[in-house]
């Protein structure tokens, strides 16, 4: 079982250098991952794997971020919720 996703961030005054965006600082990235949640659940699964880590987790000694969610919609009703997450150092 998965720990739930962090809640979604902004990020406020992004700069961006050669098309890339950076925050603030020099945060160091930990890569990412989704996490998946059926309908009516509360428990979280791992739909993709952080490469990093192989798992659906942070390094440790990052921070993780949500970054986005959507669902899967089913005939008539959502059948599953996804949260993108992100490891930030």
């Amino acid at each position: 079982m998965a720990a739930g996703p962090a809640a979604l961030s902004v990020v406020t005054s992004p700069d961006c250098q050669s098309g890339v965006f950076k925050g603030p600082g020099s945060a160091r990235f930990g890569g990412g991952f989704m996490l998946r949640r059926a309908n009516g659940s509360s428990t979280y699964s791992c739909a993709e794997v952080n490469p990093v880590t192989g798992s659906c987790n942070c390094p440790a000694g990052y921070t993780q971020v949500g970054v986005g969610q959507g669902g899967w919609w089913s005939w008539s009703q959502w059948d599953y919720f996804y949260y993108s997450q992100i490891c930030i150092g």
